[in-house]
């Protein structure tokens, strides 16, 4: 009777497979992602705000109806905080579809993605509107977290 035997490279090599799967299985990968409990609009930047202030971002307090300062000119950046896990449907100035440009890890204790700071551009010309922005929780109880401001 013949029996099949593979060669000790193989047998090494699915000792070796079967090591990091199982490491990769343990319970650090087991943790859930944190749920979606802040978004908040926390900074906007235009052009007439940076030329009469010298600084990059008007920081909006929280709860905030409106931005501190003045803006307009011929383009808009808003950042929003996503604390926690979601999925963003995008966002709105003045009725108009804005773009993502950039998002920003929030890097918490154990190198843990915690949110992220989304950044908004829309390139209209205007001298003052609203912004608008959803974003729907990552987990159940997959409720919905709304943000606007009123830029001046």
């Amino acid at each position: 009777m013949y029996r099949f035997r593979y060669p000790p490279q193989i047998a090494y090599f699915l000792g070796f497979f079967a090591v990091l799967v199982f490491s990769w299985l343990g319970p650090a990968s087991a943790q859930t992602a944190p749920n979606l409990t802040q978004y908040r609009v926390v900074a906007v930047a235009s052009p007439q705000f940076r030329n009469a202030t010298g600084l990059d971002y008007d920081m909006v307090p929280n709860n905030a109806l409106a931005t501190p300062s003045d803006h307009g000119g011929g383009g808009i950046i808003v950042v929003v905080l996503e604390f926690g896990y979601g999925s963003a449907f995008g966002a709105t100035f003045n009725g108009a579809p804005m773009t993502l440009i950039r998002s920003d890890r929030i890097i918490g204790s154990g190198n843990i993605i915690i949110g992220w700071y989304r950044y908004y551009y829309s390139a209209t010309n205007y001298t003052r509107g609203e912004f608008r922005s959803t974003a729907r929780q990552g987990s159940m109880p997959w409720r919905d977290l709304f943000t606007r401001i009123s830029v001046r």
